[in-house]
């Protein structure tokens, strides 16, 4: 999830195996059996959804690469940025199921003027998985860490919010799941409760994490869908 020292420490064009649906994943460095699995999902993101790899089936958890220097595991990895996900997937064979569950773009928000190629990034990414039988894609939630404009940075995560919403609104077989809304009080602020304060090694300075309380919402917000659809 978000780029920064302790988080990673810590922790062509599409190609003939993902317009059908299926395949092994190979040249981005993931083995089948490391494919997280959520209630028959493959997960896909940041470290937001790295906290959720331990519900999978059979859990798992993220481990450190050397050669990324990056905590990964399958097309998980901290730190990981819209477009290296689209170049993780679009590298390899990235499916090995027809369902998929996307959270991304959190650490996007944290980087000065990369709009354009997140959105470039973004929509290549759904392109590429819109062959897949079910896509659920995550709005991201608010990033209340400290900064020099506050607003400015809400401004961009509603942004690609909206911009997540509007260019999947003619497919059929992606559904956004906005847990964004699920993070803001009564003001329609971010909810500081729901959030870790501090990373606990360092001590320095999270809110960009959710904490236990936290991800209960984006794990019941996806058992609701799942459940229903």
């Amino acid at each position: 999830m978000a780029a920064n020292r302790e988080d990673q420490h810590e922790g062509g064009r599409q190609d003939e195996g993902v317009r059908q649906g299926v395949g092994v994943l190979q040249s981005a460095g993931v083995r089948q059996d490391d494919a997280p699995m959520f209630q028959g999902y493959q997960l896909y993101g940041d470290s937001i959804l790295s906290r959720m790899t331990h519900l999978c089936n059979p859990p798992v958890r993220a481990t450190y690469d050397h050669r990324s220097r990056q905590k990964r595991i399958g097309f998980i990895a901290h730190g990981q940025t819209v477009c290296q996900l689209a170049k993780a997937i679009r590298s390899g064979r990235s499916n090995v199921t027809d369902k998929a569950i996307v959270l991304i773009g959190t650490n996007d928000i944290l980087k000065v003027d990369q709009e354009d190629k997140t959105k470039e990034g973004i929509s290549e990414i759904i392109e590429m998985l819109s062959s897949l039988e079910e896509v659920l894609i995550l709005t991201i939630p608010p990033v209340p860490r400290s900064c020099e404009n506050p607003d400015l940075r809400k401004q961009k995560v509603e942004a690609f919010n909206s911009y997540l919403k509007e260019i999947v609104l003619e497919k059929e077989n992606i559904h956004i799941i906005d847990v964004h809304a699920k993070f803001l009080n009564e003001e329609g602020e971010a909810n500081l409760d729901l959030y870790n304060k501090n990373f606990s090694i360092s001590g320095m300075e999270d809110l960009i994490h959710p904490n236990r309380e936290g991800m209960d919402l984006i794990v019941e917000s996806l058992k609701d869908f799942i459940s229903t659809s």
